[in-house]
Parts: C-alpha cells; structure tokens; sequence
C-alpha cells in the first residue's frame, strides 16, 4: 500500500482515533472563529479539500453546522451562543486546541 499522509489523507473511517481528533480540532476552529467554510478549517488545519469537506459534512451531520451554504459562502452555526462556549470548554478540556485561533471572549 503506497503512503499517504495523514494530514492529507480523506475521512475514510469515521470512530478512529484519528478522525475523532480531526473532527474536534475542526470542530474547535468553526466554534472560535464562528464562521463555517470548507477553505477556513483547510487553511488552520492544513489538510486538503477533502478532508476538510468531509469534516464539514460529519459536522453538519451532527448538526454543528447546517448543510446549505449562505449567500456569503459561510454554513450556518447551528448551536446557540451559550451552547457555543461550553462545547467550546467542553472540546477544550479534552485537550484539543487550535492554538492559532483567535482568543474567544469565554
């Protein structure tokens, strides 16, 4: 089997270790920066497009984010701002991070 890198490689296996952490570090970079695109979790988590979308569909499937785009080229964020940081904390706790993501007013 050739090599793949693992941070280009497509979510292929949904419940591996890691595809969970991808998800959560996405996850982490929607709820931070409360915009929603395929490009932003590209460029902060430096994966292809792929991935990235396979991201934001596992995320709009566990209804983070909706599954229609808006006018502005942004998902919606579908978790109310009080849900918003505690899941933020909640993430946070478990040790997943985007130490680039801007600071949040939790």
């Amino acid at each position: 089997m050739p090599y793949q890198d693992p941070q280009t490689a497509p979510v292929k296996a949904p419940g591996t270790a890691h595809t969970c952490a991808l998800l959560q570090r996405a996850t982490i970079v929607v709820l931070t920066h409360r915009q929603a695109s395929v490009s932003l979790i590209q460029r902060r988590l430096r994966i292809g497009y792929s991935t990235a979308l396979g991201l934001m569909d596992a995320m709009a499937h566990d209804n983070i984010v909706s599954r229609d785009i808006k006018d502005d080229g942004f998902r919606a964020i579908l978790i109310n701002d009080g849900d918003l940081n505690g899941m933020i904390l909640k993430l946070q706790a478990e040790g997943i991070d985007d130490s680039r993501a801007p600071s949040s007013s939790i």
